[in-house]
């Protein structure tokens, strides 16, 4: 279905900071089993047609754990979707979220949005305890 929302365009050139825009939602009950089912939808806002977009996955020795990687000529994104226990996601980033978000510029993170964690540990960055499940977003 096509809803109207409120998007954050920080960063987008030539736009407000937020506006009004159509979004579409797609609504499924998952089984959360890879063998059954797996739906994905990445929309990424570049600003111009030249603009090349690469996805991919990152492997890791968890089943439970999916990470995708997304590049383009100005900056990468890392995601992963897990079970909310603590793991290793990387040599850098350990937790115990159920779903984060990095992006990095240059080589260095620059903002995190994390889902559901108590512990969050960014290699010479930060280092985050919750007493409860709770959200954070940041940028360094």
């Amino acid at each position: 279905r096509i809803e109207k929302g409120i998007a954050d365009l920080n960063g987008i050139e030539n736009e407000p900071d937020h506006r009004e825009i159509d979004w579409l939602i797609f609504e499924k009950q998952s089984s959360a089993n890879s063998n059954r089912n797996e739906f994905a939808v990445l929309v990424y806002p570049v600003k111009n047609e030249s603009t090349q977009i690469h996805f991919d996955r990152i492997k890791h020795d968890d089943d439970s754990v999916h990470g995708f990687r997304i590049t383009n000529d100005r900056c990468e994104d890392w995601i992963f979707i897990s079970d909310g226990t603590e793991k290793r996601f990387n040599e850098s980033i350990k937790g115990d979220f159920k779903f984060g978000w990095f992006s990095f510029f240059d080589g260095k993170i620059k903002s995190v949005s994390i889902g559901g964690l108590t512990k969050l540990d960014i290699e010479e960055l930060l280092s985050l305890t919750l007493s409860q499940r709770n959200n954070y977003e940041n940028a360094f």
